[in-house]
């Protein structure tokens, strides 16, 4: 007997790049759920941070939280890693079950939700390093031609991805890109719940102490405003 397909997800919520920062994934987790969402998602890049990354990776393992892989993710199994950056994750900090998790996590997923297909990734599509900003314009726009694949197919209308640390909604004609920042306590840290239906999207920071507090007003999923050629 088949099984009946799953329902669109119409409340969804996500975490930006977690960076090892474990304390807050553990409230952002906590704090989504409590909320109700149809999911959890996460924009990857897992390591590289000031906190616990092996927690972290046991935390959105345990709590189902479906992640891709962040170029700093795929960065931790290269030789010239520890040499990269000064908050490089050491190797052993990972357990087996934790690097098993790192090394497994996808480049990309997809969605069915009330709005239409999703796609998440860390930056564009399959290529985690090439990512829309919040102030692009549209010489920028036109020459990262991953988005205008994805514009062009019509496959997708909701991208979701991370990699810049901005929080950010922008809409091209039937393409929508949300961004919810990273948790990284130097950066604008967020998370987003966005509800599909109602067309609404909540950003959410964290104060010194770690609670999660909104960042500003709800914002509406925007009418699709931009063309790009």
């Amino acid at each position: 007997m088949n099984e009946p397909a799953p329902k669109p997800i119409t409340r969804v919520g996500v975490i930006g790049d977690p960076h090892a920062e474990d304390e807050r994934l553990a409230a952002a987790i906590v704090f989504l759920q409590a909320e109700g969402v149809d999911a959890l998602l996460c924009t990857g890049d897992v390591v590289t941070g000031k906190g616990d990354a092996n927690r972290c990776c046991h935390l959105l393992e345990e709590n189902g939280v479906h992640t891709v892989r962040g170029n700093h993710d795929r960065w931790f199994f290269t030789d010239g890693y520890m040499n990269m950056l000064p908050d490089a994750t050491p190797p052993d900090e990972l357990d087996l079950r934790a690097r098993a998790f790192l090394q497994t996590l996808p480049q990309t997923l997809p969605f069915e939700t009330v709005r239409g297909p999703l796609q998440l990734a860390h930056g564009t599509d399959i290529d985690d390093m090439l990512a829309v900003y919040p102030g692009d314009g549209r010489w920028v726009l036109e020459a990262n031609w991953k988005l205008q694949r994805l514009y062009a197919e019509g496959e997708y209308r909701v991208l979701v991805g991370g990699h810049t640390h901005a929080p950010m909604v922008r809409a091209f004609d039937h393409l929508t890109l949300l961004n919810p920042g990273t948790l990284r306590r130097d950066r604008d840290s967020g998370i987003l719940l966005a509800d599909l239906a109602a067309g609404t999207v909540a950003f959410y920071q964290f104060d010194e102490a770690g609670t999660v507090s909104p960042a500003g007003r709800p914002a509406s999923l925007p009418k699709p405003s931009e063309e790009m050629l």
